[in-house]
């Protein structure tokens, strides 16, 4: 068990807000890399856990000095950290939306007036969520040859439901979208490394995505 001097300190524990104290935004991630890094195991692995200081996040964190940018403690919370399968905790899929939208208030008004977005909220399970297209904690920018959203990669993931057989018979939606897309002009150049040509995204939009039916779309 985790006790509070693991995380604040002995006699040297100082307030939260200073830049000495082992809680600091910017001190925050060793801290809980001491015990996620060693004492507890994760199912998906160490490497799992360091993807987080690959990230946007970290980088502005890290290297930037934004403090208000996530860390662990953002998305896991502080004291009442549940566990990632509670249904209740901050980056389960019922709340992840919510999490993220702290930050991110512009992209999550966008994302819940879509058809993701209002799928999500009737409670859908399928409908996908933030993590699922920019995965947990290596986030990365989608300007990033690695990030998962860049720009040669996005029919990829949009292909990850909408060449999803289950899916398409379940939502009625067509599939082999990924192929019909290959085979044109635009996928050829995105296969060979064109950012600038027309991927899902360019049509579709990115986080208020709207059927075809719909006049805003």
């Amino acid at each position: 068990p985790v006790a509070c001097q693991d995380c604040h300190g002995t006699h040297d524990i100082r307030p939260k807000d200073d830049f000495e104290s082992k809680v600091f935004p910017l001190n925050l991630p060793a801290v809980c890399e001491a015990c996620h890094l060693g004492r507890v195991k994760t199912p998906k692995g160490e490497s799992f856990i360091r993807g987080y200081r690959e990230s946007a996040h970290f980088k502005a964190l890290e290297r930037s000095g934004l403090t208000m940018s996530a860390n662990c403690s953002n998305c896991h919370g502080g004291h009442a950290i549940k566990a990632v399968h509670d249904p209740e905790a901050p980056v389960a899929r019922k709340q992840i939306i919510r999490t993220c939208g702290t930050c991110h208030v512009g992209i999550e008004r966008s994302y819940l007036a879509g058809a993701h977005g209002k799928d999500y909220v009737k409670g859908i399970k399928d409908v996908p969520v933030c993590t699922d297209c920019h995965s947990e904690h290596n986030i990365l920018a989608p300007e990033d040859i690695n990030s998962t959203v860049y720009a040669t990669k996005v029919a990829e993931v949009c292909a990850r439901c909408h060449d999803n057989v289950a899916l398409s018979r379940q939502y009625g939606f067509l599939t082999s979208r990924l192929k019909t897309y290959s085979e044109t002009f635009h996928g050829t150049a995105a296969r060979f490394g064109e950012t600038r040509v027309a991927n899902c995204a360019s049509c579709h939009g990115f986080h208020d995505i709207r059927p075809a039916l719909d006049p805003q779309s």
